[in-house]
């Protein structure tokens, strides 16, 4: 009979620790791939060396560790605890780009619309990341378009600032609430012509986004549009009814404020719509 030789001076306990792992992760799964034995699952992340503590959870899904999550969820942890910024594993799963962890706490029942210290949701943190593939997975598993982070900015707020526009036409498609105020009194439109995206801003003004609100400072989406040098947006503004005679807080019109940044184009193309 012939035997096996290690040729090894050494005893390698890290492979004979991966071998044991190997072990009892068939051990327990069943059939569909699924981990059903609590405690089996809280052995197995003892022997990866990861505590059954909520940090280690939120860490490991935070660096893309899917099996350290699955066996987390399926030792019962609760999937929405929380660290010192208010991060569950589901925001810092978001946080790290981890399209597959992300889709493994939502099925595993992570809620989609708890809020961090910041009053951000995984939505709007995706969103802000402009994690296309994140926000339309978190659509999917029922993520709430219309919550307010402290600011009071809203998923599709942050969307206007993105260049992509799918992100907006997702939310708009899901009923995001076109006319939602943020603490200073700015819509989406406000921040689709501060950032001088025109389709977003056309998109917005087609869903009947108001042309003329005004926020705590008076200012309207045609004097910031006018103010960041759009024409292609302080017409579509125009045409959709904004009016050119409302001046802010300070006096100003749009067609002033395109002169005081020497916009002379958008200034004159305010001056000919002009009663």
């Amino acid at each position: 009979m012939k035997y096996l030789v290690i040729k090894s001076q050494k005893f390698s306990w890290k492979a004979w620790l991966a071998f044991v792992c190997l072990f009892f992760a068939a051990g327990c799964l069943d059939r569909s791939n699924r981990i059903v034995n609590p405690e089996t699952a809280r052995r197995e992340l003892a022997l990866r060396g990861i505590s059954f503590k909520e940090k280690d959870f939120i860490g490991r899904a935070a660096d893309g560790d899917l099996w350290a999550v699955r066996l987390f969820l399926a030792a019962k942890m609760n999937p929405e605890v929380k660290d010192e910024r208010g991060f569950t594993p589901l925001h810092a799963a978001v946080e790290g780009s981890q399209a597959k962890v992300v889709k493994t706490l939502l099925d595993g029942g992570a809620n989609p619309n708890v809020q961090d210290k910041m009053g951000m949701t995984p939505l709007a943190r995706a969103m802000r990341n402009e994690e296309l593939s994140l926000v339309e997975e978190l659509l999917k598993q029922g993520a709430d378009v219309n919550t307010q982070n402290r600011e009071g900015h809203t998923a599709l707020m942050l969307a206007a600032r993105n260049r992509d526009p799918r992100f907006m036409q997702g939310l708009l498609d899901q009923g995001a609430d076109i006319n939602i105020l943020d603490n200073d009194g700015n819509t989406a439109l406000m921040y689709a012509a501060h950032q001088n995206r025109v389709s977003m801003t056309q998109a917005l003004l087609l869903k009947g986004a108001d042309p003329n609100r005004v926020n705590k400072y008076g200012g309207t989406p045609l004097m910031i549009a006018a103010a960041n040098g759009s024409p292609e947006i302080v017409l579509a503004l125009i045409n959709t009814g904004a009016k050119t005679d409302l001046k802010d807080t300070k006096g100003i019109t749009a067609r002033q404020w395109a002169t005081l940044a020497k916009h002379a184009e958008v200034a004159e193309l305010i001056r000919k719509h002009e009663k």
